[in-house]
């Protein structure tokens, strides 16, 4: 018993010095609680990117985010289904195919996180969150991708699909015209 009694002892003792002295080397520099390696100037110079990572610009409105799936607390919202995660447009189309039987199901325009354009599978319409929790577990009984409770953005609710099968896009000349007056 004296033994477990030492080695908590120690345990805490090492807990409590590794939280009050950070780990660095001979050398290293120490900026707030980071130790950065020693180096010159120019070896940091020459690994930075003067540019930045390249970002991409798309037209407003052209592709939900996941910001568009949340509601703002006391806003009632129809709420709906996000069947599986972003995926390509035409495994999205396959996937809209097998599901026709279960359930009506949309695709939408989606941008990841990581700034990446993929399509996202849509599903149902419900009032309340009871009644779409009892739809959810049924209906995943009968499917391998994950349904999740989402809240339908007004463009799911009252949009039409354009000519390739989304919802949630602007008009097509409103897409294409920044593309257009970048491009000249």
């Amino acid at each position: 018993m004296k033994y477990v009694a030492i080695a908590i002892i120690f345990f805490a003792l090492g807990y409590a010095i590794s939280v009050y002295l950070p780990v660095t080397g001979f050398g290293d520099e120490v900026v707030g609680d980071i130790a950065l390696p020693a180096s010159t100037d120019s070896e940091l110079d020459s690994d930075l990117d003067p540019e930045g990572p390249p970002s991409v610009a798309y037209p407003e409105g052209s592709y939900l985010t996941e910001l568009d799936l949340l509601s703002s607390p006391g806003l009632i919202k129809p709420l709906g289904f996000r069947i599986g995660p972003p995926v390509r447009a035409d495994k999205a189309d396959s996937i809209i195919e097998r599901l026709a039987p279960s359930i009506a199901a949309v695709k939408a325009r989606y941008l990841t996180a990581n700034n990446q354009p993929a399509a996202i599978i849509i599903a149902g319409t419900y009032q309340d969150f009871d009644t779409a929790n009892k739809a959810r577990a049924t209906l995943q009984l009968s499917l391998n991708e994950r349904i999740e409770i989402i809240y339908l953005p007004d463009c799911i609710q009252a949009g039409t699909p354009n000519s390739e099968g989304f919802l949630c896009v602007p008009e097509e000349a409103e897409v294409d015209a920044p593309a257009a007056a970048g491009a000249s």
